[in-house]
């Protein structure tokens, strides 16, 4: 492992055209101070965390600009992460646990508003639509439903139940729509359920890569429940993973990575969970 300092967002107009208001950087500090901010590839979803944010301060850069400077823990292979343990506070997760459904877009579906398919899926009842702007040189274009915080050991019957029958046809075939006709690895479907486990939300995301309309009515039918056999096994053996990434391909359905409470990666003991064909 090695740490790095490095200004992370400033006042700046940046490639985007974007700019964070003074307040937004303080905010942001504030947020990175508290809670583990997991650093990942381009924010690809199906890589685990590489490193973490461990503190951050707001500095001057002059000509009346402030940017965030972040110190980042970086992970390298062969490092004992026992070592690197640290339960001074948890990671962050955005954890939606309001009525209904979250459908966020990112800017590869347009740039604050989206097309006329996507915009579609906030008209049904019990859905909102959200936009993530996340950042990148080449980032993963994502559509994520996102719901909870649901019972672990029930969180398909939650999904099901936040939406209700009709919504939840009509949400299935909006998603086709959505990604009808989408060739090669570029646009994922990922389905962000936040379950409660010992009185804390964690995160299970179930990554499908350029989804049939077979896949999706798969993801909205058997899927959620067939992750939903596993995660109780596996958060019972590992109490301290806070997030979960299985992704369905060719038929199947695997676990992907886990990510502990202060934002470590876990291969191996996730590799090991209970068979869930």
């Amino acid at each position: 492992m090695f740490k790095k300092t490095r200004i992370v967002s400033s006042t700046h107009e940046d490639l985007d055209g974007d700019v964070m208001a003074p307040e937004a950087i303080h905010d942001m500090c504030r947020q990175f101070n508290e809670k583990f901010i997991p650093i990942n590839i381009e924010h690809d979803p199906l890589c685990p965390p590489v490193g973490r944010v461990e503190s951050a301060r707001v500095v001057d850069l002059g000509n009346g600009h402030l940017g965030v400077e972040a110190t980042i823990l970086y992970y390298e292979p062969g490092d004992d992460l026992d070592a690197l343990r640290n339960h001074e506070k948890s990671v962050a997760l955005s954890v939606e646990n309001g009525p209904g459904v979250v459908v966020s877009f990112d800017r590869s579906y347009g740039h604050m508003k989206p097309p006329p398919e996507i915009a579609a899926l906030g008209a049904i009842p019990g859905v909102t639509l959200s936009y993530d702007g996340k950042k990148g040189t080449d980032p993963i274009s994502t559509l994520v439903v996102g719901a909870g915080v649901f019972a672990v050991a029930a969180f398909s019957k939650g999904f099901f139940g936040a939406l209700g029958k009709d919504a939840y046809e009509a949400l299935k075939g909006g998603l086709k729509r959505v990604f009808e006709g989408v060739s090669g690895d570029d646009k994922l479907l990922i389905m962000k359920i936040f379950v409660d486990f010992c009185d804390q939300a964690r995160e299970v995301d179930l990554v499908l890569k350029n989804p049939s309309a077979s896949d999706i009515d798969w993801l909205l039918g058997k899927g959620l429940f067939q992750i939903e056999q596993v995660v109780p096994k596996i958060l019972e053996h590992r109490p301290d993973i806070a997030k979960i990434v299985a992704v369905y391909e060719d038929g199947t359905l695997q676990i992907q990575y886990g990510m502990t409470t202060d934002a470590l990666p876990l291969l191996i003991d996730i590799q090991r969970a209970p068979d869930i064909q």
